[in-house]
């Protein structure tokens, strides 16, 4: 059986505040390693999910990155996949042969009833 290695890290954060309503936060992405991420030797010394929260932070700011969970590409699907385009539910279900490489897609999407 051949396991195969997860090609993109999913961070998602959900911000709930009385009267600014609920914000979700999507970060998709490669979490390709920085300069900063190599040792002298140029082995890489930061985990792919360290460099996806510090993009996500980047992105969308320290604030929203507290309660940002980095969380597998099923459950993505499971619970988030409505907040993205159809093109790219389909592209992360049906996975073809060869995914894209450097796709890095970022959502922030706002509901407020207030």
């Amino acid at each position: 059986m051949t396991i195969e290695k997860e090609l993109y890290e999913f961070v998602v954060s959900d911000h709930f505040a009385t009267g600014e309503g609920r914000t979700t936060f999507i970060l998709i992405t490669r979490a390709l390693p920085w300069s900063e991420d190599y040792a002298e030797d140029m082995t890489v010394i930061t985990s792919r999910a360290e460099r996806a929260e510090r993009e996500f932070t980047e992105e969308f700011g320290g604030y929203f990155a507290r309660g940002a969970r980095n969380i597998s590409r099923d459950e993505f699907l499971k619970y988030y996949s409505i907040h993205i385009p159809p093109w790219l539910e389909t592209q992360l279900r049906e996975r073809p042969k060869p995914e894209p490489g450097n796709l890095h897609f970022t959502q922030r999407v706002n509901i407020n009833f207030g």
